[in-house]
């Protein structure tokens, strides 16, 4: 199945906190790569597809998309290298998309369960909880 119409999603570019190596980013301000154009849900379905075999270094980062960025939270000694790893998987998930145009059907209860846990982990943080 071919995908009609619409560019392809790339990252206009990833913005960067002052990187403090004794800092841990995953409890200060996480990077964001900005998507242009912001990608639909299918797109975003087929991300987190890739992001459960991707390589480990992405994993650890916790990739999430949210508002048109994907936001996530590198290893400071790490962060270049995430971020190359991110703009290939963005590649890999368009090159997927234009030939097939939607995600696995059976991931889509993985993915819920991912987005209970993240808004189960905003609502604790939030709180001032860990």
């Amino acid at each position: 199945m071919q995908r009609s119409g619409g560019p392809d999603i790339k990252v206009k570019y990833v913005d960067v906190p002052p990187l403090d190596p004794s800092a841990d980013l995953r409890r200060s301000e996480p990077m964001r790569a900005v998507l242009d154009p912001e990608p639909g849900s299918n797109w975003v379905d087929l991300f987190y597809e890739f992001i459960h075999t991707s390589n480990a270094l992405l994993i650890r980062a916790h990739p999430v998309i949210d508002d048109g960025a994907i936001v996530f939270s590198p290893d400071v000694d790490a962060a270049r290298g995430t971020c190359i790893l991110l703009k290939k998987l963005v590649a890999e998930v368009n090159a997927r998309y234009r030939t097939r145009g939607f995600a696995s059907p059976d991931d889509h209860q993985s993915r819920e369960g991912h987005r209970e846990k993240l808004a189960a982990l905003a609502e604790a943080l939030n709180r001032g909880e860990d």
